[in-house]
């Protein structure tokens, strides 16, 4: 598994310092802030990720490198 420390938040795409208020998404694997996950919540455009509101084509390009990445 990739580390979270380093990546890029998809939503603000701030360097994220820390794992403790920040995670991968578990449906599309996308490094996020967890207070930016909550506010994506309430203003998703269609198609975005439905766990942590991942732009669609972010989401979607995340979901397929870690279904490549674990066969």
């Amino acid at each position: 598994m990739p580390q979270l420390v380093g990546q890029r938040c998809v939503h603000c795409r701030e360097s994220i310092p820390s794992e403790l208020d920040s995670r991968f998404c578990n449906a599309c694997s996308s490094p996020v802030h967890n207070p930016c996950a909550a506010r994506a919540q309430g203003d998703r455009p269609a198609g975005s990720c439905p766990a942590c509101g991942a732009p669609p084509a972010e989401a979607a390009a995340r979901r397929e490198a870690a279904e490549r990445d674990a066969r």
